[in-house]
């Protein structure tokens, strides 16, 4: 049985292509601006924050990086990824018995990957 909807329909206004399959997705606001970031995990566990650039009016990659370990056996089920309310941490969990917690840059908003732990 067919189901017309009645109102405004979604349109696709912009296609981004990823390096992988993606299997977390969450969006956040930086503390210091008005538009939002999105973050992204795929199932190499491979990550990209991306956000809007309203003066180019593109989408831009404003951190990416690797959240592969050497030790630890992968989780089952979904992979988790959680930004804290006031994105100051981002919380991944792609192994048993393992956080990957990364501090967020508080002007930038972005992962700083030097200052991540287990």
């Amino acid at each position: 049985e067919e189901v017309e909807c009645e109102g405004p329909k979604m349109e696709c206004v912009l296609e981004i292509p990823t390096r992988g399959r993606i299997v977390t997705l969450t969006s956040y606001s930086p503390p210091f601006g008005s538009l939002d970031y999105i973050l992204y995990t795929t199932e190499r566990k491979h990550y990209a924050i991306i956000g809007f650039n309203p003066k180019s009016k593109e989408v831009e990659t404003k951190a990416s990086g690797s959240l592969s370990e050497s030790v630890g056996r992968e989780k089952k089920g979904e992979p988790l990824c959680i930004v804290d309310s006031q994105a100051k941490m981002v919380i991944f969990h792609f192994y048993d018995g393992f956080l990957k917690i990364m501090p967020l840059c508080p002007r930038a908003g972005i992962i700083r990957d030097a200052d991540a732990f287990n």
